[in-house]
């Protein structure tokens, strides 16, 4: 006999704080940053190269600041493929991670949605910062 196990959901309201967005894209940084400038919603900007230290050794990627201080609009994108390796195994598979600053007025699943329908966009992973290791939280500011 099997046994039956019942399976209790919580509902909990979406918040754009919840989510960062991990993006895969065939495109370069370069190419795919452009592309995104050009939909009037962005307008990123390079920064300094993101640093991640792990033991005695040091990986930077690629980052970009949106600073939108008119619509309250913050994002981090980060290439997720260093000098040494990516990111974080958690984000395997994925080429950049969107990351909203916590007072964004626009909700991040919008801009999923939005994101989606652009032609340098294979597909859009929403992933809950909650489910994110710890070290890799504090490192994205979390």
């Amino acid at each position: 006999m099997s046994k039956k196990k019942k399976l209790i959901l919580e509902w909990e309201d979406d918040t754009s704080e919840n989510y960062i967005l991990g993006i895969v894209s065939s495109s370069s940084h370069l190419s795919f940053v452009h592309f995104l400038n050009s939909t009037d919603y962005f307008n990123f900007e390079r920064d300094a190269e993101f640093e991640v230290e792990s033991n005695s050794d040091k990986s930077y990627f690629i980052s970009f600041t949106n600073n939108d201080t008119e619509g309250n609009n913050s994002y981090r994108l980060i290439k997720n493929k260093g000098t040494k390796g990516i990111l974080s195994k958690e984000f395997k598979g994925l080429d950049y991670i969107l990351i909203p600053s916590p007072e964004n007025l626009e909700p991040i699943l919008s801009v999923k949605e939005m994101l989606f329908k652009q032609k340098f966009v294979q597909a859009i992973i929403e992933i809950e910062i909650q489910k994110i290791s710890d070290k890799i939280r504090n490192l994205l500011y979390f």
